[in-house]
């Protein structure tokens, strides 16, 4: 019976130590108000519907839009001044709405929107954009113009490990680099299973058009983002349990403190939570108080 008194008393004591210990010298961090994305990495394969205009006959060009600019349907885009004395000029014009370039790189047409399922990620350097028109004259036949339709841009994003059942057919989600820092929405059209060397990817619908991708075919960092979610920023490993609630344990002058919070999200290893200030400051490992 004393034995056991004892070794009672010493769990006791030995508890309240670890106690002791952890609300002193036990690890804090402070909460911050702030956005979490819940972000895949990734490569994507950008696919424009484009068309090369061709010079309907020999002679001189002069462009009449600058590069990149955004025209309308029957645009004069490109005359052409004939190598005969005399002969009237002749002007390409836009067959739709859409950005003019003055640049191609010999991909247009290489990627079509209905065969996206199929594509796969090329390998080595993406091509570069050259002048379509190195010199001022061209032949009949050879294309002056590139023209981009802005209302049909897709893409293939294949992803660097799996991603959640979650995103299929009609999800909305953004696309963030480099290149787009604040984010592209897009439309997930159809989501292909891995196999024949390629990973799992998203077949994607993107609602509008960096002015960067008129050139690029290829992004290499991407982050497919799935959810964004506002809150104060705690870490995961800070999250307990008490009488059936989640909650942290704060770091407060008179001692630890379990507050219950309401989870919006775990991503990795934070936590999105509201019911506690901006920059409180929690334990990151909150074992040892339960006692408390």
């Amino acid at each position: 019976m004393v034995v056991a008194a004892v070794t009672w008393l010493a769990y006791a004591w030995l508890g309240a130590a670890a106690a002791w210990v952890a609300t002193r010298l036990g690890p804090t961090d402070a909460g911050r108000w702030g956005q979490l994305l819940e972000a895949y990495p990734g490569s994507l394969l950008v696919v424009r519907a484009e068309r090369l205009l061709a010079a309907p006959q020999a002679g001189d060009v002069t462009p009449l839009v600058n590069e990149g600019q955004s025209v309308a349907t029957g645009t004069p885009l490109v005359r052409i001044e004939p190598e005969s004395p005399g002969a009237p000029a002749v002007l390409v014009t836009a067959p739709f709405s859409g950005v003019a370039s003055f640049l191609g790189d010999g991909w247009e047409g290489a990627f079509s929107p209905e065969a996206l399922a199929a594509a796969s990620l090329p390998e080595g350097p993406q091509p570069r954009s050259a002048p379509l028109v190195p010199r001022r004259s061209v032949a009949r036949g050879e294309p002056v113009v590139r023209l981009v339709d802005q209302r049909e841009l897709w893409g293939v994003f294949f992803v660097d490990g799996s991603l959640p059942e979650t995103i299929g057919p009609g999800a909305r989600v953004e696309l963030v680099g480099a290149s787009a820092a604040d984010g592209v929405p897009a439309r997930v059209v159809e989501r292909v299973a891995a196999g024949s060397g390629e990973g799992e990817r998203l077949v994607l619908r993107i609602d509008r058009q960096p002015v960067d991708w008129l050139y690029r075919r290829v992004e290499r960092e991407v982050r497919l983002v799935v959810g964004r979610y506002e809150g104060v920023i705690l870490p995961a490993s800070g999250l307990a349990w008490r009488r059936g609630r989640p909650g942290y344990w704060l770091a407060t002058p008179g001692g630890p403190s379990f507050v219950a919070v309401e989870v919006v999200k775990q991503v990795g290893r934070h936590v999105v939570a509201r019911g506690v200030p901006d920059g409180v400051r929690v334990y990151r490992w909150p074992r040892w108080l339960e006692g408390f």
